[in-house]
């Protein structure tokens, strides 16, 4: 409210989601009732297309990739692994993930994504006793080590209205742990 800059997005998205010349495209239910209860668009102005995915480069992987990667990232063959994938770290819920380490003290979290707040997040799991448990990565363009690596994908978003890493864990067989606050929840 208070960002100048906010303010006139918000305003510009209005004016165009009221235009009734305009076909809109959401890329989740989320969105597309977020669409018709905040902005007042009609529903059969709103087209559905979910995001996709290449289930050819995001399957399960075999035996040797999960302990391939779980090598690289020094983690136990046996440990319960988490992965969460996503840059924003406060908006996509890492912060509140690495807090809660502390009430799983043998399981390790592997974090990937850039945000200006590495340091904080770094600190935070030194703070709960989780430094030598979770793997702070920087981002990376192919996700699929981390997601290998994992038992299970956390998403704890505030807000994500159709997270793809999510998308790419459910195709690498994972399980997905998200907050009801994310486009995908909704489809699942």
């Amino acid at each position: 409210r208070n960002d100048p800059y906010n303010r006139a997005v918000i305003e510009a998205e209005r004016r165009l989601a009221l235009d009734p010349h305009l076909q809109i495209v959401a890329n989740s239910e989320l969105v597309q009732n977020e669409l018709q209860d905040v902005l007042g668009v009609p529903a059969e102005r709103i087209t559905l297309i979910p995001n996709g995915l290449d289930t050819a480069r995001f399957e399960p992987p075999t035996e040797e990739q999960r302990a391939g990667a779980r090598r690289s990232f020094v983690v136990p063959a046996d440990a319960l692994t988490i992965a969460f994938v996503g840059s924003g770290f406060a908006r996509k819920g890492a912060f509140h993930l690495v807090e809660s380490m502390r009430l799983m003290p043998e399981a390790f979290l592997l974090v990937c994504g850039r945000d200006k707040r590495r340091a904080a997040l770094e600190a935070l799991a030194r703070k709960v006793g989780a430094a030598n448990r979770v793997r702070i990565l920087n981002g990376a363009d192919d996700v699929r080590p981390v997601l290998h690596a994992a038992d299970v994908f956390a998403l704890p978003s505030l807000y994500d209205p159709s997270p793809n890493a999510a998308l790419e864990a459910l195709g690498c067989g994972l399980p997905v742990v998200t907050t009801a606050d994310t486009g995908l929840a909704r489809e699942i």
